[in-house]
């Protein structure tokens, strides 16, 4: 919840778009937390099923169950490089949608498909 909103406003753990909504879209923290809590949930399970590391778990609480797929396919564990290549692939199937805000200067740019540092960061919140 820290690395998402730092636990400020009505959808603190950025859950909406795992519920299919759109972004921002939950009004309610207790409904954030507990579908942010379902979701992280059903990544861990999904990723233990396909065998990947817990930090390709972390990093699919914020690209996806794609991601985990696309880590078993790629040797199993987490990397900034397969995190960057997953992002790619993602922004060339829509590039109109992750644009960084068209910002060159974004430190994800040109991967503007999720953060590349999730896990990381996450990472060092419980260092």
């Amino acid at each position: 919840m820290y690395q998402e909103s730092h636990g400020k406003g009505n959808d603190p753990m950025q859950s909406s778009e795992s519920a299919g909504l759109r972004r921002n879209s939950i009004a309610s923290p207790e409904k954030s937390i507990k579908q942010g809590v379902f979701n992280f949930n059903e990544m861990y399970k999904y990723g233990r099923k396909r065998r990947v590391d817990l930090n390709t778990i972390i990093q699919s609480y914020n690209m996806g169950p794609g991601y985990i797929d696309y880590v078993t396919d790629n040797g199993l564990k987490h990397s900034e490089t397969l995190e960057k290549a997953y992002s790619k692939s993602q922004v060339e199937k829509s590039p109109s949608l992750y644009t960084c805000g068209k910002d060159i200067g974004n430190f994800r740019f040109p991967y503007c498909f999720g953060d590349f540092t999730y896990a990381d960061k996450v990472n060092d919140k419980l260092s």
